[in-house]
């Protein structure tokens, strides 16, 4: 264990360019990632059709026009 603290404190105190390029680098491919996702906002997408509570939700859409507050 204290092989690895050393090899880090040695790491930190003589590589430091290539720390800070590597974290940027992390960075610019962490916030490209980021803006890769796509949200979809439907709660009843992956529900079966065929139970009776995805049934209960298509009467709140069609009668209050909206879909009803979902707590699990």
């Amino acid at each position: 264990m204290e092989d690895v603290v050393n090899w880090m404190e040695q790491t930190v105190r003589n590589k430091r360019i290539s720390i800070y390029i590597t974290t940027v680098i992390v960075i610019i491919f962490s916030m490209i990632g980021l803006y890769q996702i796509r949200v979809s906002g439907s709660l009843i997408e992956d529900m079966p059709k065929s139970k009776e509570f995805y049934k209960d939700i298509k009467f709140f859409e069609r009668e209050f026009g909206g879909i009803m507050p979902l707590e699990i």
